[in-house]
């Protein structure tokens, strides 16, 4: 397992300023070193309105992931797709710079309860324990 160095704050610091796209695209190159799979999502002609930006998959488990600027902040349509793809058992993450997307590097995913799903990346399995 890599080691990161840098804190969540040290990545907030880096993003300061940074266009929603460029912070879109580091967060897809961190995973991408964890070993995610992550494809971005383009609105186009069809689309779900409020689709996440982001969709990260390994080992079988997917997590949508909403990014926004410091400022930014979720549409009607988003809060909404949220809510549908948690109600869902989805995993929905609003990430604002890599900080907020740490935790799966670290194989550890956070449910909106409070509930941890522990070592599910490793073991295809959710064991659940409150944090």
């Amino acid at each position: 397992m890599k080691k990161d160095l840098i804190t969540a704050e040290d990545y907030k610091r880096m993003a300061k300023g940074l266009p929603e796209k460029a912070r879109q695209t580091m967060i897809k190159e961190y995973l991408a070193i964890y070993g995610w799979y992550v494809a971005k999502i383009h609105q186009s002609l069809g689309s779900v309105r409020g689709w996440p930006d982001l969709q990260a998959i390994k080992n079988g488990v997917t997590v949508y992931i909403e990014v926004k600027t410091d400022k930014g902040e979720q549409g009607e349509n988003q809060i909404k797709i949220q809510e549908e793809l948690e109600r869902a058992g989805g995993l929905y993450v609003l990430a604002r710079h890599i900080g907020d997307v740490k935790f799966m590097a670290n194989n550890e995913l956070v449910f909106s309860d409070g509930a941890v799903a522990i070592d599910v990346l490793k073991n295809k399995k959710m064991r659940l324990a409150k944090k």
